[in-house]
């Protein structure tokens, strides 16, 4: 399970740094994490999602409560949804005037046909 199976996952990953819960803000859950001396990661490639929690061994169980939380009742404010999807776009847009990101579209093109599968701008804004 990774981008090629689902093209929401790399959506999703990006926003793992804003999500939040019922009980505790996006704030807070960075404060907990730096406070124990630990960081969570989700990131995803072509055919895989990764979940990682790194830190200090002695914080690990409070860590792991902590992830587990956050990723069984995750919560999203629309603010901060909206700022990710615009900065998504503007990504987008900023890599059709970088040659070497011009370069990659084009090898994947080339590699792959037109099964690659990902968002343009226009499904990113309307589906989100």
């Amino acid at each position: 399970v990774g981008e090629l199976y689902d093209k929401r996952w790399p959506v999703a990953t990006a926003l793992n740094s804003y999500l939040s819960t019922k009980e505790k803000d996006a704030e807070t859950i960075r404060r907990e994490f730096y406070r124990m001396a630990c960081s969570m990661n989700v990131s995803c490639a072509d055919d895989y999602v990764e979940v990682s929690l790194s830190g200090l061994a002695e914080n690990f169980e409070a860590a792991m409560r902590l992830m587990l939380e956050v990723l069984h009742a995750p919560s999203l404010s629309d603010d901060a949804f909206t700022g990710i999807i615009e900065k998504m776009c503007k990504n987008m847009n900023d890599a059709k005037s970088n040659q070497n990101s011009v370069l990659n579209a084009l090898r994947s093109y080339g590699e792959y046909g037109k099964q690659l599968v990902s968002y343009s701008l226009m499904e990113l804004r309307s589906h989100y």
